[in-house]
């Protein structure tokens, strides 16, 4: 449906690749665009690990799911903001690698 990356470059190689019978999906530079969509609702999370809190915090207050690459957070302080964002907005997030 969507791909995001804050290089253009990434975005039009990534809507190429996954163009497929005719539906193109929309290219973001900004994430938090791409969250501002009701059809979206999943997304994965695979930005640098410094991040990774901020976009699954505003995914989850979005009241999108999330698949998130590891590390999580960087900081105990930060996995209690994401689990708190999370809960209080009833995401599912998952995390591996």
């Amino acid at each position: 449906m969507a791909v995001c990356d804050v290089d253009k470059k990434h975005v039009d190689k990534a809507v190429e690749y996954f163009t497929k019978n005719g539906k193109i999906p929309k290219g973001y530079s900004a994430f938090r665009k791409l969250l501002e969509r009701d059809d979206v609702h999943a997304i994965i999370n695979g930005c640098p690990d410094h991040w990774h809190s901020l976009v699954n915090i505003a995914a989850a207050r979005a009241k999108k799911d999330i698949y998130s690459e590891k590390p999580l957070t960087l900081t105990i302080d930060e996995g209690k903001h994401v689990v708190k964002a999370v809960r209080s907005h009833k995401a599912v997030l998952q995390t591996g690698t």
